[in-house]
């Protein structure tokens, strides 16, 4: 699955008791990747949780100088996802609350110590992120498009144009295959020629 969720790094699902039960990375460039020992970050993460229910009413985010841990809960489990430090939090709180919903088909009654039901959570994750992406709103920064070509330039043309699009009306009034609209708007944004908007 491609990053398509604006500023989403890592996925850590885990149980309150601290045992990861889902890992997922979206980070493409290497230098952004962490590594990590699992267990011993969802321990750690856990236990910000535990410590903030002692002190107060639990975590909702912990910020270090390029990221940010936001936090949501629901019954036993924790939902962590690692943004970037610019990311809206109250918008992945969202996303991290529907996501907490969606597991419920997930999530054994019993807990027996394995993860065996959470194998198949990246098909949930697949559908309420890109649905997200589809309503994302787009618009050019003013950035030279002289090097774009192809689709690129297409969708820069048509974005110089419209002022505005949603990647959903992109795929549709321009007639891109969905999963390669998701790869250039994703592109183009990290190359500066095209900002998310509200």
């Amino acid at each position: 699955m491609n990053s398509i969720n604006e500023g989403l790094k890592d996925l850590f699902i885990m149980r309150d008791s601290g045992e990861c039960v889902y890992h997922k990375n979206f980070v493409n460039n290497i230098e952004e990747k962490l590594e990590f020992d699992g267990s011993l970050m969802s321990s750690f993460l856990t236990a910000i949780e535990s410590f903030s229910c002692n002190v107060d009413q639990g975590a909702k985010m912990l910020e270090t100088a390029n990221y940010r841990f936001v936090y949501h809960r629901k019954g036993e489990y924790i939902y962590v996802a690692r943004v970037e430090n610019k990311t809206d939090p109250s918008k992945i709180s969202h996303t991290l609350s529907n996501i907490s919903t969606g597991m419920l088909n997930y999530i054994p009654t019993v807990w027996t110590g394995s993860v065996e039901s959470f194998k198949n959570v990246d098909s949930l994750l697949e559908k309420q992120l890109i649905n997200q992406e589809y309503n994302r709103n787009y618009e050019i920064t003013g950035k030279s498009y002289d090097q774009l070509n192809g689709n690129e330039a297409k969708i820069y043309s048509f974005l110089r144009f419209k002022g505005r699009s949603s990647l959903g009306n992109i795929i549709k009034l321009m007639k891109i295959p969905e999963q390669e609209a998701i790869n250039i708007t994703n592109k183009l944004v990290e190359e500066k020629f095209l900002n998310h908007c509200s």
